[in-house]
Parts: structure tokens; sequence; C-alpha cells
């Protein structure tokens, strides 16, 4: 899965508002301190239902290459000039941070996410229902 984000560098949030939008909208995702959207790219830790997850985050300062790639892209994102990238295998738990990370970015934060698979948005509504259909098939994992 690879899902890319657009939104206002001002809205970039911090951990606690993370923490406390996750908490609002009842994910069940936790961020270590140092857990951080605004600088580098690699892989950032997080919890996901108290067990150790994470997900491959690649921040787009310059936005303009995505744009070139993916033009729908560049026209959904409209004034936004930060961008976060999430990359996933098919390990769930790194999927469903990934899905969790986007609903609070585009819930709370104002950020527009895009599929370059299939050259569309995915929504709100679109991205809670996939993370609600992943943590399930986690939970029967743990079991």
């Amino acid at each position: 899965m690879e899902l890319h984000l657009a939104m206002e560098r001002n809205k970039v949030p911090d951990v606690h508002a993370l923490d406390s939008f996750a908490a609002k909208r009842a994910l069940p995702l936790e961020f270590p301190r140092d857990f951080t959207l605004a600088r580098g790219s690699g892989f950032e830790p997080a919890k996901l239902l108290g067990d150790a997850a994470g997900v491959e985050i690649y921040r787009d300062e310059n936005l303009a290459e995505l744009f070139k790639a993916y033009p729908t892209f560049e026209r959904l994102a409209e004034h936004r000039n930060f961008g976060v990238s999430f990359r996933c295998g098919r390990r769930l738990s790194v999927v469903a941070t990934a899905l969790g990370l986007s609903v609070i970015l585009v819930g709370d934060c104002e950020a527009t996410a895009y599929d370059p698979a299939d050259d569309v948005p995915w929504l709100l509504g679109e991205l809670q229902s996939q993370f609600d259909g992943v943590i399930p098939l986690i939970r029967q994992a743990k079991e």
C-alpha cells in the first residue's frame, strides 16, 4: 500500500496532538515522545493495541516532484505545502498504523489523502473503514 498526504505545514501535529487526536477518535494508537512527522524519513515506531508497531514515513519536503508524477494529487492538494507518504508491505500492524495516522491527518489536520495506485483520493470515511477492518484481524492474530 502506498498513500500520499498533503497538508499545510502549520497544521502538522506534534506528538501530543497526535495522541490527543487518536484518543478523541478512539484509535488504539500510541506514539513515543520522539515521534515526528515534521522532519526526516524512515521507520517511526508506535504502539497499536498496546503492541509494538510503526510505519515507514517519507517526508515530502518538495511536493513538486510528487505533483509532477501524479497530476491528480496536485489538483487535490490545492494550497497544501507539506507532504508525507506511507509505504507499507503486508504486515497488518504497519498498514493499520499508516491508516490510523491518515485518519488523524485527514480528519483533524485538513490533509488530503491520495492513492497513486488507483489515482483517487481517500476520504475520511474510507480511511476509517479500512482501519476498522484491519483491527479485528490484528486482534484475532494476537489470540
